[in-house]
């Protein structure tokens, strides 16, 4: 059996596993308690209240690659890319998940990290 997730990258980097034509108020997060993965708060941008909820492992365990990766997206949204790279590495090392996106595909809960990770800004230093 597949586990599948909704999760959504948020945090102006894309916006995955919502549903497109639902709103905020109304998403589910498959096979997970409602708000387990901080997904209306994400969407609302309320970032520390995702990161919050997510950090209190209520509804989801600590090595889930959906919680990582809506973590990483609640972080990157606060603009603490250091702690969204260590979640979004973190989702990459994790056992790999099935995950559901917003187009109704499946894509696995690796790529989906990688991808988020790709995203965030990279801080470069000029020298001589």
């Amino acid at each position: 059996m597949v586990k599948r997730s909704f999760v959504t990258m948020g945090a102006a980097l894309l916006a995955m596993g919502i549903s497109a034509s639902a709103s905020a108020g109304t998403q589910t997060e498959v096979g997970y308690a409602p708000g387990a993965l901080g997904v209306s708060a994400i969407l609302s941008g309320n970032y520390d209240a995702a990161a919050e909820r997510l950090n209190s492992l209520e509804g989801t365990t600590k090595r889930d690659p959906a919680r990582l990766i809506n973590l990483g997206n609640a972080y990157a949204g606060m603009g603490r890319t250091a702690d969204a790279d260590r979640a979004y590495r973190k989702a990459m090392k994790a056992m790999p998940v099935d995950l559901l996106l917003a187009d109704g595909s499946v894509a696995s809960s690796r790529d989906i990290a990688r991808e988020a990770l790709s995203r965030l800004p990279r801080m470069t230093y000029a020298s001589r």
